[in-house]
């Protein structure tokens, strides 16, 4: 499996495509907002003649799924996330407001997925986990053959995921990060919503945070 990061927005945010010998993709939270970062994206899909076939939420803040509107006009292509965000996704545009941001109206999750589902695409299978805490729903997405996880806003290099924002709540996001992701193998790379990438066993030694 290819993964192919962009990092859109003002908030930095890590959007993943993620593919494989098959040409089937799949994207990790649709963050780009400007006509620049929709052409940059879309150049990338043409070039490698990519057919998306699934657009994937780790959680629903304003600033991870600012493309989803985009993404479902131009590949056809419905978001799916965790039903417990869709509040957040309904008040995207007044979160955006306070940032002094416009952004469209994203779209709304079709498909609701959650705990133990599997993420699946041309060869490849991902295991879904819900991580409550940063958002109530919360998703990381474990591709257990190649040691990944993609982790969303929950869990950074030597960080968590802000836990101040409505629906956030610190020790149910502690718990979730030690129960469903610390306890994979020390070897796991994680690509997080934002920054540079780590591994579980760094973050177990070094997160001030675990």
């Amino acid at each position: 499996m290819q993964i192919k990061r962009f990092v859109f927005n003002p908030f930095q945010v890590n959007t993943y495509v993620l593919y494989d010998e098959t040409k089937e993709a799949i994207i990790i939270d649709a963050a780009m907002m400007t006509a620049s970062e929709q052409s940059t994206f879309k150049q990338f899909i043409e070039e490698n003649k990519l057919k998306i076939k699934g657009l994937y939420n780790t959680h629903g803040h304003m600033d991870h799924i600012a493309g989803s509107a985009w993404i479902k006009r131009e590949y056809a292509i419905q978001p799916s996330g965790h039903k417990a965000d869709d509040t957040l996704i309904e008040t995207a545009l007044s979160h955006a407001a306070v940032y002094g941001i416009e952004m469209e109206k994203p779209e709304a999750v079709s498909n609701y997925i959650d705990e133990n589902n599997l993420l699946q695409f041309g060869n490849q299978r991902l295991k879904i986990k819900h991580i409550p805490g940063h958002s109530p729903g919360g998703l990381a997405f474990i591709h257990h053959t190649q040691k990944i996880a993609f982790t969303g806003d929950s869990l950074f290099a030597s960080s968590i995921g802000r836990t101040d924002f409505p629906g956030g709540n610190m020790s149910q996001l502690i718990s979730a990060i030690q129960e469903k992701l610390l306890s994979l193998d020390g070897e796991y790379t994680i690509y997080p919503g934002h920054g540079h990438e780590s591994t579980i066993q760094e973050e177990i030694e070094n997160n001030p945070y675990l």
